[in-house]
């Protein structure tokens, strides 16, 4: 007996539709698909049996007919055993349709750079590029791998992004990780990581940021100019330049809190700028009502009372949001105190050379190193800090 199968959830595709507007940023449609979530629907097909024939419904939704739906399964799908009309996602993952064989992968690969071909990327599993991701474009996935290099584009990952090539000219594009960044150098970039940022061979002019450790693996292993944040530990073979190139190293508080509490500040100052354009015009009108020798018509006297409530109402809701901003500033101030109390103490190794130039704080302690250090370490006691020899 001839079944159709209805996909719920069209394949990947990177066309457009006849006569739509073409936008090179955005010309693959993945279809993305949850655990559990319906794909397609079975159902007995009355008609004259035409095999491996792909049609579209009347809705738009594609179909084709086969004889045993048992044999469209392919990997990571499933017949509902409560539902048998129903075919089901069992991972988060991309859906692909292969000669009537209906799969979830777990990873997407791309053979080859994500650019105008491709267009912008996001993925609900992973992603494998079998290129490099080039500049104005993005990528979004749960775990990236990236055999080339990343140019001038933006890449978010929920987990780990390993980067065989390098990172280069990403300041104004994003490259964040849920997990550890792996990169074999880094150039005038853009970096943050929640875990740690490996890297084998340079660091340059960029600003990393990373909530446990910075690593870099293997000679050359210089990391010059711009800035290297850490929880625990910075480790180099070479930190600074003979020229005395500006390096800032901070270390022993999370730097995301850090950031996040300068970005309370930032709206904090924004409301409080707003409150007093506010309460000065609210101040205004008064004043105009006030004045024994304004003649307002009865129209203007009605439209200046319309405009102060409604400024007062404004008033009042951006002095509660204050209020609010208020409250999540004291609370991260305070766990960074507490974690500058009692966190883990931070580190930066030095196995070669330190050179002058390289600004390093630790918790509330700093340091600015005016003179040629060889294999040292630096640590923070009594509020001052120290050097050590490995």
């Amino acid at each position: 007996m001839p079944y159709r199968i209805t996909l719920h959830t069209a394949p990947a595709v990177s066309d457009t539709a006849p006569g739509e507007v073409i936008d090179h940023y955005e010309r693959l449609r993945l279809a993305n698909v949850v655990c559990r979530q319906v794909v397609a629907r079975i159902a007995p097909h009355d008609d004259d049996f035409r095999p491996e024939v792909e049609e579209t419904a009347a809705n738009g939704q594609p179909f084709f007919i086969v004889t045993d739906p048992r044999e469209l399964l392919g990997e990571n799908v499933a017949v509902l055993e409560d539902d048998p009309t129903a075919i089901v996602s069992t991972i988060d993952g991309l859906l692909t349709l292969d000669h009537n064989r209906i799969s979830v992968r777990e990873t997407m690969v791309i053979d080859g750079d994500i650019s105008f071909r491709t267009g912008n990327l996001t993925c609900i599993g992973g992603v494998e590029i079998r290129g490099s991701v080039l500049s104005g474009f993005s990528v979004r996935a749960k775990t990236v791998v990236i055999e080339g290099s990343i140019e001038g584009a933006s890449v978010t990952t929920d987990g780990d992004l390993l980067v065989r090539g390098g990172i280069i000219g990403c300041e104004h594009g994003t490259i964040f990780a849920g997990g550890s960044i792996h990169a074999r150098y880094v150039e005038n970039s853009h970096i943050r990581a929640l875990k740690n940022i490996f890297v084998v061979k340079s660091v340059l002019h960029s600003h990393l940021t990373a909530g446990a450790s910075i690593v870099l693996l293997r000679a050359p292993g210089v990391l010059v100019g711009g800035s290297a944040r850490a929880v625990h530990n910075v480790c180099a073979l070479t930190v600074g330049s003979k020229w005395g190139t500006p390096t800032v190293i901070r270390l022993g508080v999370n730097p995301f809190r850090e950031d996040e509490l300068e970005d309370l500040h930032r709206q904090d100052d924004h409301r409080r700028q707003e409150i007093e354009h506010i309460a000065g015009r609210v101040s205004e009108i008064r004043l105009y009502f006030e004045s024994a020798t304004a003649t307002p018509n009865p129209e203007e006297i009605g439209r200046l009372d319309e405009e102060r409530r409604l400024l007062e109402s404004k008033l009042a809701c951006v002095t509660n949001q204050r209020r609010s901003l208020a409250r999540r500033m004291q609370v991260l101030a305070a766990a960074i105190r507490l974690e500058i109390a009692t966190g883990t103490r931070g580190r930066l190794y030095v196995f070669e050379t330190l050179h002058p130039g390289v600004a390093l704080s630790i918790k509330e302690s700093s340091l600015n190193s005016d003179a040629v250090h060889s294999s040292i370490y630096l640590y923070e006691e009594d509020q001052q800090i120290r050097i050590g020899k490995p």
